[in-house]
This record gives C-alpha cells, structure tokens and sequence, in this order.
C-alpha cells in the first residue's frame, strides 16, 4: 500500500527526497492549513506543530511506497510524529497525506523563528545533501531504526 506524503523542509527539494528514498517520486505544491513551520533550535530543519491558525506551503509526493516510508521514518527520527492531515491541491481539491509533525512532548526543540526554503537552498543545501548521502549509506532495513545514530546538522557558528 502506498501513501501520500506532505513535505514542509529539507525534503520539499527533490534531491533531498531522492537521497533519502532512493526514488523519485510525482509530486506538486500543497498547503497544509492550521500547522506553522518553525526552525528547529540550533538545526538547519523545520517542524511544524497545529495551530489552528497559519498554513504552510509544502510539497506533497504522491504514492510513496512501504520501503521509501520506512527510509523516510528513519530519516525523522524520534523528534517527529508521521500524522495523517488533509492537504490542499494547486487546483483547491484535497486530499489526504502523511507528515511529520512535532509533537507537544517535543515542542521546545521549536523556536520562535520561521524557516526560509531559498535561504536553506542557497547557504546549506549541497552540505546537507552530502551529509544525507553519507547517512542514508548506512541504513539498513532494520525493524526500527535507531533515531539516536542520526547525526544532526547544527547551524554554522
């Protein structure tokens, strides 16, 4: 069974999303109303948590299949929770997706400042793709993957 998979970071860019899976996958812009995108604190990544209020312009990639989730889960890690949201098309229609989300156990890991896609693109992106290439190299089809091995990508002093 596949799913449907909303992006709101590091993974709306196809490279990342394919470094991760190892697959590409048909995909398009959506909205997620009532989450906001926050920077992680001292990370290069967002979050997002419900607020009822904002909306956040992500990516959504269509027919994700069950190894690609596992890769993608392993590569959240434990600071996420992958919920089940409704996602707004380009065309207004909805549809039903994946994502992952902060839970309110881990909502001091969020600051109070938002996450900027063409910053992360310009400054960060190649660093980041090597960093996720070599982690992903390790992976392993293990039945759950360890979140404490992931390396984190700090922020530049």
């Amino acid at each position: 069974m596949t799913v449907h998979l909303f992006t709101y970071g590091t993974l709306t860019f196809p490279e990342v999303m394919q470094a991760v899976t190892g697959q590409h996958f048909p995909a398009t812009d959506a909205w997620l109303p009532g989450y906001e995108r926050f920077c992680l604190v001292e990370q290069l990544y967002p979050g997002i948590i419900k607020t009822g209020q904002q909306s956040t312009l992500g990516r959504i990639y269509f027919d994700i299949d069950p190894i690609s989730l596992h890769r993608l889960d392993y590569f959240e890690g434990d600071l996420y929770s992958r919920q089940a949201v409704t996602v707004v098309l380009p065309e207004h229609s909805t549809i039903y997706a994946d994502t992952y989300v902060v839970p309110l156990s881990q909502i001091n890991q969020l600051s109070h400042r938002s996450w900027n896609a063409e910053q992360f693109r310009t400054s960060h992106l190649p660093q980041f793709l090597v960093q996720v290439h070599a982690w992903m190299d390790d992976y392993s089809l293990s039945p759950s993957p360890a979140a404490d091995e992931q390396d984190t990508w700090d922020l530049e002093p």
